[in-house]
């Protein structure tokens, strides 16, 4: 007996259907699932409008009709058209059955025809279990294309930091942060560029130190917590509610973004998530003037 075929082994002969999300087979790769080869099947196809076989019977009770089963030929085959071909070269068509199309029915016993389809291009992955029917997920890599896609647009009006080469480095932090929240198993692969940018957001041509409110509490001698609140009754930041894991406490105001840079920084021990801290050119600290007494 020759080789049996996999789904995987089409793998390049499937295309989906951008419309409606079909999964469409070239004639060749269905002849070969069915084990017939891909002129058995052209002879069923070329016949379907002048002469009702077996075939094109099961065809039409899926509602795959002459003239559009005559077109197959040339513009492939869609998934649940395959399942009904298989299911004919397995258990249907007699003498001329073939282990070929029931191992191929038997592929996609479970999951269904365009499931079976996706997981052969590599758009879902296969979760087996002990019992029940086996589960489909998004590859890792395409979840996280998913979220990036989805905050990238979120943020796609909106400005951060004080010019927009730090904006733009400071929403590709975020948005390697959403790939890393979305699929932990990439989190070793993100740090370095988490790394890079982090390193790219400390240093302004104009203000080199960026200081924390514990580093600005020290130099006024009052406490960070002091530092924090000043800081609002300035009206250079404001309380940042319910932020995520992350996302910093406090954002500035329009007034504050003169004086503040949003930095990037990455977790410690074995925490992959970047945070994003709010600091203060020293140029901030004469504003306080006697406040802080």
């Amino acid at each position: 007996m020759s080789e049996i075929i996999e789904f995987r082994n089409i793998a390049d002969e499937i295309t989906i259907r951008e419309s409606d999300g079909v999964a469409i087979v070239s004639i060749r790769a269905a002849g070969r699932l069915a084990g017939r080869g891909e002129n058995a099947l052209r002879e069923h196809f070329k016949g379907a409008q002048v002469k009702q076989g077996k075939l094109t019977e099961m065809l039409a009770a899926k509602g795959f009709y002459g003239a559009q089963v005559s077109r197959f030929s040339e513009n492939g085959i869609p998934d649940q058209a395959l399942g009904v071909i298989l299911k004919y070269y397995a258990y249907k068509a007699g003498r001329w059955c073939t282990e070929q199309a029931e191992h191929a029915c038997d592929q996609f016993l479970d999951m269904g025809i365009r499931a079976t389809c996706y997981a052969a291009k590599g758009l879902v992955e296969v979760k087996s279990t002990s019992s029940g029917p086996v589960s489909l997920e998004l590859p890792s890599a395409e979840k996280a294309k998913l979220a990036i896609e989805i905050v990238r647009e979120a943020f796609a009006d909106l400005e951060f930091g004080n010019s927009p080469q730090q904006s733009n480095s400071l929403k590709a932090g975020i948005l390697l942060s959403t790939a890393q929240e979305a699929c932990p198993e990439l989190a070793a692969s993100l740090l370095p560029a988490q790394k890079f940018l982090a390193a790219t957001n400390t240093v302004d041509a104009e203000d080199v130190v960026w200081l924390t409110p514990t580093s600005l509490g020290k130099r006024l001698g009052i406490s960070a917590v002091k530092v924090n609140r000043l800081l609002k009754e300035m009206g250079l930041q404001i309380s940042n509610q319910k932020p995520a894991k992350g996302e910093p406490s406090y954002l500035p105001t329009e007034r504050g973004k003169n004086y503040s840079s949003m930095t990037l920084a990455s977790g410690k021990d074995g925490d992959m998530t970047t945070y994003q801290h709010l600091k203060w050119s020293e140029r901030v600290l004469e504003l306080f003037g006697d406040v802080a007494a």
